[in-house]
């Protein structure tokens, strides 16, 4: 899914779905060319390692969704409240100009 090329909420949708929300803590963050992705964090490592890892190519990244939280997998891309929510905040961030924030 990338924000430069016009996505559909069901782009989200599918990458939400890809995600197994008992195997880890995940981050869903938007690289600077407008890809959104959404990593699985390594075990033992924090969301704000992650970043200083990852830091130059991050637009923008949201808070860590914690494993088990109901924030990724196939239960939570059928929620279509909840996907159209997080699609419009993507959307809205990425127009604003967000640049390596925490959002």
């Amino acid at each position: 899914m990338n924000l430069m090329k016009r996505p559909t909420s069901g782009q989200l949708k599918i990458l939400l779905a890809q995600a197994d929300d008992s195997e880890g803590h995940h981050i869903l963050w938007v690289d600077k060319a407008g890809e959104v992705r959404l990593a699985l964090l390594p075990s033992g490592t924090s969301a704000g390692g992650w970043s200083g890892y990852f830091g130059p190519q991050i637009q923008f990244r949201y808070e860590a969704y914690e494993r088990s939280g109901g924030f990724v997998g196939k239960t939570v891309a059928a929620d279509r409240a909840y996907v159209k929510e997080l699609y419009s905040h993507l959307l809205g961030d990425w127009g604003s100009g967000k640049k390596g924030r925490l959002v």
